[in-house]
């Protein structure tokens, strides 16, 4: 059970940096000067993190001189950091049009469509971000950032051959980005090469080695390939940098992998801590309560992940199997036909179901689900791309008694 890699992107990474403002009409001096400190004062919060600030800097620069593009871009760069995508791109289509009508630098046109590209990923739209960034890319085809993001929504598309090339471009580039490596680490462990894979999530270590995302997906690759001690050392690093919801919910499968179920308990407590909507935490932990007996707590578990999360084959199968567990047969009954009406190829709920039905005295039906699960390979368990805990169980009661 690999954990789910974190995407390491450059935001603040395409903005432009202290430029003179070259304005279309004809402020004052003392107007052309303030517009311009209050662009450098954006330019050095938001280079601090101070993103909201910054945006308000560039908002009172455009206030000022409404006809220079610069700020426009910047505060794009800032829109799309505090995830204000709608604004993000009216700064970016307004800038556009201000390119448009005289001779600008062609790279500030090349930044205004990766902001475009970014917000088209953030939104999940990665052809469109494709499409973005390849315009960058052709006004600016030296830009490693971009290389990387295109390459990124490449990855999370799963179109893998085109997504390396981009990293591969990228780090040609430019090789101190942490970013490219963390990136290429994913598409080598989605590939299953996972020496390659710890090899880039060491090289992103080194280069930043304060960085909690690398220790966090280094850790994944080390359970891929079985170091379970070494993966504790970075998720315990990755906590110790910046606590985050994912970083305990990895910690509490990697605990539950080796038999630490209480303390799989815990780690999954903290995540929802953190996020009271993280439903694959409540899932997770439900997995570790029954692990200790506790499955009241594991059924009450369950279903705050399924509400949360809305519908899935294997949290539901988790449900009814802890209702088998607890003797609610006729509950149990009803989830795993639920489950079988979402994914009427796998086999073990209807083994489930089964013995449920045994235990109810219905042998004609569970000899039904029996004959139904001897005709499905027991491969076809449903594919849900978040990570979390699944039971697969074919080996409960006897359904020849």
């Amino acid at each position: 059970m690999l954990a789910q890699f974190l995407s390491l992107l450059l935001f603040a990474g395409v903005l432009i940096a202290t430029a003179q403002l070259a304005v279309a009409q004809t402020p004052t001096a003392a107007e052309l000067g303030r517009s311009q400190d209050l662009f450098e004062a954006g330019n050095a919060l938001l280079t601090k993190g101070d993103t909201q600030q910054a945006a308000a800097k560039y908002t009172e620069a455009i206030s000022i001189t409404p006809s220079e593009p610069l700020p426009y871009i910047n505060r794009g760069v800032a829109y799309v950091m505090l995830s204000r995508f709608a604004e993000a791109l009216q700064d970016a289509d307004k800038a556009l049009a201000i390119l448009e009508t005289g001779l600008y630098p062609t790279k500030q046109k090349a930044i205004v469509y990766e902001i475009k590209g970014m917000v088209a990923q953030a939104q999940k739209n990665q052809q469109l971000a494709i499409d973005y960034f390849s315009k960058s890319l052709d006004l600016e085809p030296s830009n490693a950032k971009s290389f990387l993001n295109r390459g990124n929504s490449y990855r999370l598309l799963k179109q893998f051959e085109p997504a390396m090339k981009d990293f591969g471009r990228a780090i040609e580039l430019d090789a101190s980005l942490p970013h490219s490596y963390v990136n290429r680490s994913a598409v080598h462990a989605s590939l299953k090469n996972f020496a390659a894979a710890l090899q880039d999530s060491d090289e992103a270590v080194r280069l930043d080695a304060n960085n909690e995302v690398t220790y966090y997906n280094r850790a994944g690759i080390y359970i891929a390939l079985g170091k379970y001690n070494e993966a504790l050392v970075d998720y315990n690093k990755a906590i110790a940098l910046k606590p985050r919801t994912e970083f305990f919910h990895a910690r509490g499968l990697l605990y539950f992998i080796v038999g630490k179920y209480d303390l799989a308990i815990k780690d999954n407590t903290e995540a929802i801590a953190l996020d009271a909507a993280n439903a694959h935490a409540y899932g997770d932990r439900a997995v570790a309560y029954s692990k200790t007996g506790n499955d009241a707590k594991a059924i009450e578990d369950i279903r705050k992940a399924l509400a949360l999360r809305g519908e899935s084959a294997i949290m539901r199968y988790s449900l009814a199997y802890f209702l088998y567990k607890t003797g609610q047969f006729s509950t149990a009954v009803d989830e795993a036909t639920k489950v079988i009406s979402l994914a009427p190829e796998w086999q073990a709920p209807y083994r489930l179901r089964a013995n449920c039905n045994i235990k109810l005295g219905n042998q004609v039906k569970a000899k039904a689900d029996q004959a139904a699960a001897l005709k499905l390979s027991p491969k076809n368990k449903p594919s849900e791309s978040e990570t979390f805990i699944s039971i697969d169980l074919l080996n409960l009661e006897d359904i020849s008694q």
